[in-house]
């Protein structure tokens, strides 16, 4: 019970840091966001809102949705670089405390972030061309088939999440080649949780 209190104690002070570091604020009017989403002033003056605590702060679902369909220019590359990173640490903290919690929209999360990331710094080579939600969505898949070492079933999940039947073939050649990356390391968590349980089961070969 104190690893719980401790780490839920510590997950909004360390969101606090990292929300004050990136100070990326945005004019309310550039919002184009649903009535549900969240905007928190914090350091920002009047009439504007920090799109750091936005992403930190808004529901993980929401967050992904607005990842994948947000326009170009809405999060600074530095907010992204600092949001991924620290929300790739809570997340595998909490995954290790004695708590029921999952990987699935964590991974998901912080993928599309660092795929968004990816698409701004191909914009800045190639010129403004660039689908930064395609970026988004192959980078969460990559993220999460990393993880859990999936390809065919992961691909038609997360076709059928998005809506997205077109994007079917490079999210399934992103997974492929974050299964085959990961392997050369380790196994994938589910399979790595098998054996530290002593579960019996047969390998692949």
């Amino acid at each position: 019970i104190l690893e719980v209190l401790i780490v839920a104690a510590y997950t909004p002070c360390f969101a606090y840091l990292l929300i004050f570091f990136s100070n990326d604020c945005r004019d309310l009017t550039d919002n184009n966001q649903d009535n549900n989403s969240v905007l928190v002033k914090f350091f920002c003056k009047d009439g504007e809102y920090s799109s750091s605590a936005k992403l930190f702060f808004d529901t993980p679902e929401a967050t992904v949705k607005h990842l994948f369909h947000n326009e170009p220019g809405t999060y600074q590359i530095i907010t992204l670089c600092i949001f991924a990173s620290g929300y790739f640490f809570l997340a595998c903290w909490t995954y290790g405390i004695s708590v029921p919690s999952g990987l699935f929209i964590p991974s998901l999360l912080v993928g599309a972030a660092w795929g968004r990331i990816v698409g701004i710094l191909v914009s800045w080579a190639n010129g403004n061309w660039v689908s930064l939600p395609f970026y988004s969505l192959v980078g969460a898949s990559s993220m999460l088939g990393g993880i859990v070492r999936m390809t065919i079933s992961l691909t038609v999940i997360i076709m059928e999440a998005t809506s997205n039947v077109p994007l079917g073939l490079p999210v399934m050649i992103s997974l492929i080649v974050a299964k085959w990356v990961g392997d050369q390391f380790n196994e994938g968590i589910y399979d790595l949780h098998i054996h530290l349980q002593g579960v019996p089961i047969l390998g692949w070969e």
